[in-house]
């Protein structure tokens, strides 16, 4: 350990030996200049030994003030592009949704989370199956039912619930794949029963806050449906989270053949 101490020592010294040189050589070629020309050697000459020589000082200043300037011209030109654009969502707005969110969830109850495709039709085996299957879980679990509340085989989990007479829950985005006109009403489910949102963010907040048991008493559950890229997502996003053991140990349920 004390040579490989001693041998870092020595390679410090030597670049700064190297540096020091190298400046003395620098001032022989040209002893007429007393600041370099451009910001770049100034920052060569700063990189070894701790005195600054008073060029390379100057050198830094001046690259400084050229810095502070573009960065000024920046700002300037992000106001301007500001004001022509289309106005950023506020943090708070989003903040906001997350909380009606989370008390829609502390209302109704935690339960068994589905996600799946919008755009599975009626007649679908998939369909027939997922209204089984949300049927069975919600008299096995006797918990409230979360889906996006959109088309699909969201409704077909749904309409499982409605069968078992089980509490349900919704957390609707304002328009889903494959729609080509926004809702923010659902077609029969009570409004007190389900949240339009905003922000896709928001909606996954309050779905994996659906699937966390708060308490000991609660029993949730994900299933994972047959989907798309949405799907995709909210899935990976729970595996995330317990991989890292935020919401339980065990894998989401996946339905297929």
């Amino acid at each position: 350990m004390e040579a490989a101490a001693a041998s870092s020592v020595g390679a410090g010294f030597g670049a700064q030996l190297r540096c020091a040189i190298g400046f003395r050589h620098s001032q022989r070629r040209a002893p007429s200049c007393s600041c370099p020309r451009s910001p770049r050697p100034a920052a060569r000459l700063l990189c070894g030994g701790t005195a600054r020589p008073r060029g390379a000082i100057v050198a830094a200043a001046a690259y400084g003030d050229q810095r502070r300037q573009q960065l000024g011209e920046l700002e300037a030109e992000a106001e301007a592009g500001s004001a022509l654009g289309p106005p950023r969502s506020s943090p708070l707005e989003v903040r906001e949704e997350m909380a009606r969110c989370f008390d829609l969830v502390r209302r109704l109850g935690h339960g068994a989370v589905y996600l799946g495709s919008s755009r599975v039709p009626p007649t679908h085996p998939h369909f027939l199956q997922t209204t089984e299957l949300a049927r069975e879980i919600a008299r096995l679990l006797d918990c409230t039912t979360w889906t996006g509340a959109g088309p699909g085989l969201m409704d077909a989990a749904i309409q499982g619930a409605l069968e078992a007479g089980k509490p349900i829950g919704g957390l609707k985005i304002a328009k889903e794949a494959g729609e080509w006109t926004s809702s923010a009403i659902h077609p029969y489910l009570p409004p007190e029963t389900y949240l339009t949102c905003r922000f896709f963010s928001a909606r996954k907040h309050g779905l994996v806050d659906a699937a966390v048991r708060s308490s000991p008493t609660d029993r949730t559950a994900v299933v994972a449906l047959p989907g798309g890229v949405g799907t995709l997502d909210e899935l990976f996003e729970i595996m995330a989270l317990i991989q890292l053991e935020r919401i339980g140990s065990g894998a989401p349920w996946l339905q297929g053949r």
